[in-house]
């Protein structure tokens, strides 16, 4: 009997968004394997098979896929499981996980035109990205409750996502969290988590 070979997942080990496949794939006992997309052959190979070029991409058997909802989507269908419990509103659970990734989106637009392009640090542009993610933070860190989004102590996908995004800004330097009086202590309250210790960046 042979066996399929593991899902492939293309990415590198700092991303935020790769972090969290990787996070829920070893949460749901989905074997893969990590293609290095940090090297410059790594990134032709990527554009050679994302039409987005973006990470997390992955192929499993037939099937290659490209957004990070989708992915989670995937292997959730995969391993016949889900993560976390769902809010009574999802559509309240989904304005914070879009909360979330908008505010990563523009600290990632900051980190990289920034460290590209210097003279570009006072630009509008990069302001504006600068300034969105400090309002996202703050509206953020007003819905928290403690170490949840008032879940008592669950750790569904909001919390996977508002982890791994400030444990990225903090890795980046992007921002200073102790300008947030609540975030200090959510992620000291997750970081011995199982999967997030073993998917930290080096």
């Amino acid at each position: 009997m042979t066996t399929a070979p593991p899902l492939t997942l293309y990415g590198s080990l700092t991303s935020p968004y790769v972090r969290r496949i990787r996070f829920l794939a070893l949460e749901w006992d989905i074997p893969f394997e990590l293609f290095d997309t940090s090297t410059e052959s790594g990134q032709s190979v990527l554009r050679s098979k994302s039409a987005t070029w973006k990470v997390p991409y992955i192929e499993d058997g037939a099937n290659r896929i490209w957004d990070s909802y989708v992915i989670i989507d995937y292997i959730a269908h995969k391993s016949g499981k889900s993560y976390g419990i769902p809010w009574d509103n999802k559509w309240e659970e989904a304005n914070t996980t879009n909360a979330i990734d908008t505010a990563l989106e523009s600290a990632v637009n900051f980190f990289y035109l920034t460290k590209d392009y210097p003279d570009s640090a006072k630009g509008g542009y990069v302001l504006k990205q600068r300034t969105r993610v400090t309002h996202l933070l703050n509206y953020l860190e007003s819905q928290l409750q403690g170490s949840s989004f008032g879940k008592g102590n669950a750790f569904g996908l909001p919390e996977l996502y508002l982890y791994t995004t400030l444990d990225w800004m903090q890795y980046r330097n992007i921002i200073d969290l102790q300008d947030f009086p609540k975030f200090p202590p959510f992620l000291k309250e997750h970081a011995s988590r199982k999967n997030i210790e073993a998917t930290k960046p080096p």
